[in-house]
C-alpha cells in the first residue's frame, strides 16, 4: 500500500473523457485501483464491491477511482451496464499502471 504523496502524479482521462488528476483528488483519502478489463466477471464484482461500499468508504473520508487501459467510450459502456458509481480513469498505453507498479514489463 502506498501513501496519497508515494503516488506518482497522473493526468488521466474520466469516463467522460475529462482530464483527472492526482492533485484534483487530494485531501482525501484515495483507493486507486487498478483492472485489466472492463467488463469481464473479476473486474466487474471488484467495481460493483467498490460501488455497494461506496457510502462507508465516504464516510472515512475515501474517494475510490479505477484505472484500466480501456478507452473513456467503454469506460462509459462498463458503468452504465453494471450500475456503477464510481469513477473510471482510463490508461490507454499501461504507462501509469506501470509507473504506479501495478504491473511490471510482464504485465
Amino acid at each position: 500500500m502506498r501513501l496519497f504523496h508515494q503516488i506518482p502524479d497522473f493526468e488521466l482521462e474520466n469516463q467522460d473523457g475529462e482530464t483527472v488528476t492526482r492533485d484534483q483528488l487530494a485531501g482525501n483519502y484515495l483507493v486507486l485501483y487498478f483492472y485489466p478489463k472492463a467488463n469481464t466477471s473479476g473486474c466487474t464484482r471488484e467495481a460493483q464491491e467498490f460501488t455497494a461500499h461506496l457510502n462507508e468508504l465516504q464516510k472515512l473520508g475515501a474517494a475510490v477511482v479505477g484505472v484500466s487501459p480501456d478507452k473513456p467510450a467503454a469506460l462509459t459502456k462498463f458503468i452504465g451496464a453494471k450500475g456503477l458509481g464510481i469513477p473510471l480513469l482510463s490508461d490507454p498505453g499501461k504507462a501509469y499502471a506501470k509507473q504506479a507498479g501495478a504491473i511490471n514489463d510482464k504485465g
